[in-house]
């Protein structure tokens, strides 16, 4: 029990700095009006999920607690899996990976 109760406060302690981070970021310069509006969306979501969590983690039940680890955890593990394919693209691309056009010109030279 203590377990998922830990788990559940990293996981909002995560979309806590993720908040900060675009909280931070907002008003950017670099940033056009559609970026400052996809963040500010963003914030949104992220206030009305982490309290929808910390909600949950707060009610004294295992279930509730267990249902919080999974809904806050599935976009973490997602998020991962994510970044792990980035990368693994990248280092293919770096390792001069023939990409579909250049196979494409290379099958039309040699028939």
């Amino acid at each position: 029990m203590k377990t998922i109760t830990l788990l559940n406060w990293l996981i909002i302690g995560i979309y806590g700095l993720s908040l900060l981070y675009l909280l931070a970021t907002n008003n950017n310069p670099n940033n056009d009006a559609a970026g400052r509006g996809m963040s500010s969306g963003f914030i949104v979501l992220l206030l009305i999920f982490g309290a929808i969590l910390t909600g949950l983690n707060l009610y004294n039940s295992q279930t509730t607690r267990i249902i919080a680890l999974v809904i806050g955890g599935l976009p973490v593990v997602f998020m991962a899996i994510f970044l792990i394919n980035e990368y693994r693209g990248s280092f293919q691309a770096d390792k001069g990976a023939i990409n579909d056009t250049e196979q494409l010109a290379i099958q039309k030279l040699n028939p």
